[in-house]
């Protein structure tokens, strides 16, 4: 009876299967996973063919979140793939089928949700797969793709460079196990390629950059003209000639670049996803050329390519920022020239546009407000200020503590976050927008000063009260980082199949979603936002509050006298930022001197020496800067 009933189920399955399979029907495929299910959990224990069906079903609920996106089909996927595992002994024929399944679950599941443990599941299961696929069999190759791949994800996570170092050897064991005329060969030679130029990226070894040109042109040779592939090579052969000329200066390898981007665009279909990205290296490169040779023609050819791309890009992908970016930056380079007024109004316009695409990743949109600042203030505009304002939202989301310490302490090196928070201070004070001047000052130290010392922040807070909303927010993040690293990588490697890019335009809304339920709660009301003016006021109830504003030819101080008081400013004209640094060195110096001196010397000139260079210091601190502020306080309030 039991058989019977088995027997109907499995001719269901079958049939919604098929006509799943010739209409590409999600309701055909939800009833054949139904069906197929029954099947599954209606067989006993070592029933023959339970692995089969247990393998099959996970198939299946990939297939149907590959269609719908809903997670709950993964987290049946890997059921299904766990129990077929511990259904099958060791050393089973089976056993490594159901591992690699798993090891690619795990893989897809964490760049979907961002979770690290999914990625070391994946590099775990990945590993027993290789460890137990014999060699010279047809699947190792594939098996070892796999392994690098998720090492690869790993280095883009953790920025470690073991990782990056496994990539490497596993995609090279890849190639060296995939014979002349495979399928695949071409797509495990462009990934090697890829791995070659991350590591040239991270070291600067031209020897890496070597590599990554030969493999390239390995896999351009491999792929038959016309292969849908082709053009992803093409691309990746092209950044590394444009890498290499601008290690060495050749001009001949900015030429190969620029006709191997062209290459890559026209090997690219109308409405391709990945045009826009082409379109996109062949403008920079003619930028790069008109940087070289200073031929106007390339900079036509520059802001030509920009304009294709953008209009190739729809309005919530994340790398829309960046393409604006690169045509306002075209726009400004043309106006230097021709002192159209038509193209500085391009060039302002282009560049507010690529810091409001929400989908685009931090570090761009803060890119873009920094470009956008200094062009204006360049040109004696107060627009600069809305710049630095924007700027100083971005701050959280560039360097919250959702990432790993590395990732943000990197974030504030790479992007000079104290000198941009210097530069907006000095601009408000410029223009008389003192208030919004304290804004930035405060906002940049606690943005630095919670990084450097890792101090607790509000999303610590958030997880200490109420951690279930703090991991949704955290998961969606880092969904919301993985796919814009993805998508704004340079070069598209084969394995990043399109199934695997999230939407990152829902996952924005999913964001906002989360953080305005966040700020409905008491404590959290600016969760994320930047402390205004008139929260950072109340720090002056009890007395003036000074801030003070280093920059390279001069410096400021900004002073609160109270909450409810014009704010005083003071110029110190005298005061540069490396006279500062200058007399911090001596006091620093003198002071460790001094120690020593106290510990193993009686030497009284050294000590009186070391008083007289100690007093130097503070004389001028006091004429410098100190009494400049007295000065102001007692004029401002008779408040000495």
């Amino acid at each position: 009876m039991v058989l019977a009933a088995l027997a109907v189920a499995k001719s269901g399955t079958a049939s919604y299967a098929e006509n799943f399979q010739t209409h590409d029907n999600s309701d055909d495929l939800g009833s054949a996973l139904k069906h197929l299910e029954a099947v599954v959990d209606g067989m006993p224990n070592g029933h023959p063919d339970l692995v089969d069906c247990q393998l099959n079903l996970a198939v299946l609920y990939h297939k149907h979140f590959k269609m719908l996106g809903n997670v709950d089909d993964l987290e049946s996927a890997l059921k299904y793939l766990q129990a077929a595992v511990d259904a099958t002994p060791p050393g089973h024929p089976d056993l490594v089928r159901s591992l690699q399944g798993l090891a690619v679950s795990y893989r897809v599941r964490f760049q979907r949700l961002g979770n690290l443990d999914d990625l070391e599941s994946a590099l775990k299961y990945f590993q027993n797969a290789v460890d137990a696929t014999p060699l010279g069999h047809p699947d190792l190759a594939g098996r070892l793709q796999g392994l690098a791949v998720s090492y690869t994800d790993r280095f883009k996570r953790l920025g470690d460079l073991d990782d990056l170092e496994s990539a490497l050897k596993y995609f090279q064991d890849a190639v060296d196990a995939t014979p002349p005329g495979h399928p695949d060969l071409a797509g495990r030679l462009q990934s090697l390629a890829v791995s070659y130029g991350n590591h040239f990226q991270r070291l600067g070894d031209l020897d890496d950059l070597e590599s990554a040109l030969k493999y390239f042109q390995n896999a351009v040779d491999a792929t038959p003209p016309g292969h849908p592939d082709l053009a992803g090579c093409l691309q990746g052969w092209a950044v590394s000639y444009r890498d290499h000329f601008k290690r060495l200066g050749n001009l001949d390898d900015l030429e190969s670049a620029l006709k191997y981007f062209q290459d890559a665009v026209d090997a690219t279909p109308p409405g391709h996803p990945h045009l826009a990205g082409r379109l996109d290296g062949l403008a920079v490169s003619y930028g790069v050329c008109f940087q070289r040779l200073g031929d106007l023609d390339d900079l036509e050819s520059a802001l030509k390519y920009f304009q294709d791309a953008v209009h190739a890009t729809p309005a919530d992908h994340p790398d829309l920022a960046s393409h604006l970016q690169g045509l306002a930056i075209s726009y400004a380079q043309h106006f230097k020239i021709s002192q159209d007024v038509a193209e500085f109004h391009c060039a302002l316009y282009y560049f507010h546009a690529s810091t409001i695409c929400q989908a685009s990743p931090p570090h761009i949109l803060l890119q873009s407000a920094r470009l956008w600042a200094l062009f204006a203030q360049q040109n004696g505009l107060l627009e600069c200020l809305n710049a630095y304002s924007k700027a100083l939202q971005v701050l959280p989301d560039l360097v919250w503590m959702g990432h790993v310490v590395p990732v943000r302490h990197k974030a504030l090196l790479w992007h000079d976050i104290h000198t941009l928070i210097a530069n907006g201070a000095a601009a408000c004070i410029q223009f008389d927008h003192l208030e919004l001047a304290v804004e930035l000052l405060e906002q940049g130290l606690a943005v630095i000063y919670q990084q450097l010392l890792q101090l607790r922040d509000e999303f610590s807070v958030l997880t200490m009260h109420h951690p279930s909303l703090a991991q949704k927010l955290k998961n969606v993040s880092l969904q919301l980082q993985s796919c814009t690293s993805q998508t704004s990588s340079t070069i598209r490697v084969p394995w990043m199949s399109s199934a695997q890019e999230n939407n990152p335009h829902l996952l924005v809304m999913d964001r906002n979603k989360i953080i305005k339920k966040i700020r409905k709660l008491p404590q959290f009301t600016q969760f994320l936002l930047p402390s205004t003016y008139q929260t950072l006021s109340q720090a002056a109830q009890h007395g003036p509050v000074v801030m003070i504003n280093c920059m390279a030819s001069h410096s400021d101080a900004i002073i609160l006298l109270s909450p409810h008081r014009p704010i005083q400013h003071v110029a110190f004209p005298g005061v540069s930022l490396q006279t500062a640094r200058e007399q911090l060195e001596i006091l620093r110096n003198t002071v460790i001197a001094a120690q020593e001196l106290d510990k193993c010397s009686q030497d009284k000139a050294q000590k009186d020496s070391a008083q007289m260079i100690l007093h130097s210091v503070v004389s001028w601190l006091w004429s410098m800067i100190v009494s400049p502020v007295f000065d102001a306080l007692h004029m401002a309030s008779n408040f000495l």
